[in-house]
């Protein structure tokens, strides 16, 4: 056991025998009381999947994965994630959609386009067809949420404007900070309303949010880029090395939100991951994915088959282990064609 995770359960007041390596986000429902999100149907969130960099080969054998902290994360929520491949085919890729009840774009260390070309990665393609279907079905009635976190928080802003010229460079890992509210959280942000007052306190006053990044969105960029300030509100800043970077933004009219922070990485025990590994680093953390199971849980969408389902489910999928900081962590591997 993870001396980390040791500590971890002892603070949470959990024994051991409670508590595998596959299965620690029972133990965190337990410790909070967290409840599964009202549902009226079975509530199923798809993850994009990474692919395997070749830093990651010698550890594992899989083309493509998903991070264990990721589908804990949705899971803890009453969030059911199954996987998206990143190179789906329109066939593959769209009856997906249509019966789950919004995706979850995860932190990654991928080149989302060719810095020399400006051609955008295969990953960077779905992500753009699944952001339109968010807005297209949104727009007639079929609300579709998106979330994405660091990588995925880049991707969503850069996929809006529309432009390469829009991805910073911003240097600053595997450190804590807060951030900067430049809205009133409880009154002028949907998903920040919905946060406790322990947890905005704690998120602007307090280094508990884990920046791992070498890329940002550049505050400027929404002065530059009018497709930016259009379609997000700026929730939260932070200045990253002289740079003010965009921290936290929520779409004006689509379920759409992002954060360049890890929330997540409370549930990951790795040793060298700088993570706020108390109640109030799991409070926070909580509070992003029960607004974003709220989200889905306005969408109808269900899955037909419950043996397809099944087979997509992130957790039936390979175990493996590559490094996220240096340190080995869990993963699912998939394949995909």
């Amino acid at each position: 056991m993870n001396p980390i995770l040791s500590k971890l359960l002892l603070l949470l007041g959990l024994s051991l025998y409670q508590v595998n390596s596959f299965s620690i986000f029972e133990a965190v429902k337990k410790a909070f009381k967290v409840k599964d999100a009202p549902q009226k149907q079975l509530l199923t969130v798809g993850i994009l999947t990474l692919p395997t960099g070749t830093n990651m080969l010698k550890h594992m054998s899989s083309s493509q994965y998903i991070w264990e902290m990721g589908d804990i994360w949705m899971r803890e929520a009453g969030l059911n994630a199954v996987y998206i491949p990143y190179n789906a085919t329109d066939e593959d890729l769209y009856p997906i959609l249509d019966q789950i009840n919004g995706v979850f774009f995860t932190g990654g260390s991928i080149d989302l386009y060719n810095y020399t070309t400006g051609v955008p990665h295969p990953y960077t393609v779905t992500a753009e067809k699944i952001l339109n279907y968010s807005i297209s079905h949104t727009d007639n009635g079929d609300y579709f949420p998106l979330l994405g976190i660091c990588q995925g928080h880049q991707l969503l802003q850069l996929l809006v404007a529309k432009n390469t010229n829009a991805f910073g460079n911003s240097e600053f890992e595997n450190k804590r900070i807060n951030t900067v509210f430049v809205v009133d959280p409880r009154n002028q942000s949907k998903m920040l309303s919905t946060f406790s007052a322990e947890v905005l306190e704690e998120m602007a006053t307090q280094d508990s949010l884990l920046h791992l990044h070498h890329h940002a969105i550049p505050l400027q960029d929404y002065q530059e880029f009018n497709s930016l300030s259009n379609f997000y509100r700026v929730l939260s800043i932070n200045n990253i090395n002289g740079q003010m970077i965009v921290s936290t933004t929520e779409a004006i009219n689509y379920p759409v939100y992002t954060a360049q922070y890890h929330p997540e990485v409370v549930l990951e025990p790795a040793s060298d991951i700088n993570a706020l590994r108390t109640p109030i680093g799991f409070k926070i953390a909580q509070a992003f994915t029960n607004f974003f199971a709220s989200e889905c849980n306005k969408n109808n969408h269900q899955f037909k088959d419950m043996n397809e389902l099944e087979k997509l489910f992130v957790h039936n999928q390979k175990p493996e282990k590559a490094p996220f900081n240096t340190e080995l962590v869990n993963l699912f591997g998939i394949e995909y064609n």
